[in-house]
């Protein structure tokens, strides 16, 4: 369900190009419950996208959009101004933003290829299905040599859906959410957004 980055791992599927895109994006063990208590003041934004760019198109075509049709949603998120970048993981510290050294952390471990410990940082039910599809030694591979090529960060905001929440970082030409939800106390990740179409047209939004 996620790309590692589109146009560099061949797949097939809907859920194993989700599972890369936010496989480049985030893995560890738990999430800061901070970003649950209120620690950022969201608010109602519109977005603005179009059909042709939006990754989930065919549902809005099945709703009689054009690809050139432009389609509009709200949603309640913080946005950081600027976007929080970081160059380098291997050379960053603790910040003061957990959900920034969540993804340091994520990078890390995918830059040292721990399929175990990435697994261990999704939620239960899906844990699997992220080992299966580690397990191809070519796929873990490629996975490696992109984050050691692109070892840095750019976090753009936070969308909140209310069962799930999703952390837009930039990468390459691409920003895309990587979803995480809470289960009995700890927080995971998550293919499974609250409302994945609202998240793609965010995330097309952002096409210039």
């Amino acid at each position: 369900m996620i790309i590692l980055v589109m146009g560099f791992l061949s797949l097939k599927g809907e859920y194993v190009m989700r599972f890369f895109l936010l496989l480049a994006v985030v893995s560890a063990l738990s999430f800061p419950k901070a970003i649950y208590a209120g620690d950022y003041m969201f608010s109602t934004e519109n977005f603005t996208a179009r059909v042709g760019n939006v990754r989930l198109q065919s549902l809005l075509v099945e709703q009689g959009k054009e690809n050139e049709d432009t389609v509009d949603v709200q949603a309640n998120v913080y946005m950081f101004e600027p976007s929080i970048n970081i160059d380098d993981v291997r050379g960053s510290e603790a910040s003061d933003i957990e959900e920034v050294d969540f993804l340091v952390e994520y990078t890390k471990a995918n830059i040292e290829g721990d399929v175990a410990k990435i697994a261990s940082f999704w939620a239960p039910d899906e844990r699997s299905k992220i080992k299966e599809q580690l397990s191809d030694p070519e796929m873990l591979s490629r996975s490696m040599a992109y984050f050691e090529k692109y070892p840095g960060l750019n976090v753009v905001g936070i969308v909140d859906q209310g069962a799930t929440k999703s952390i837009l970082q930039r990468s390459l030409s691409m920003v895309f959410g990587a979803n995480i939800k809470e289960s009995g106390g700890q927080i995971y990740l998550t293919n499974k957004p609250a409302n994945d179409l609202e998240l793609a047209i965010i995330e097309a939004s952002f096409v210039k």
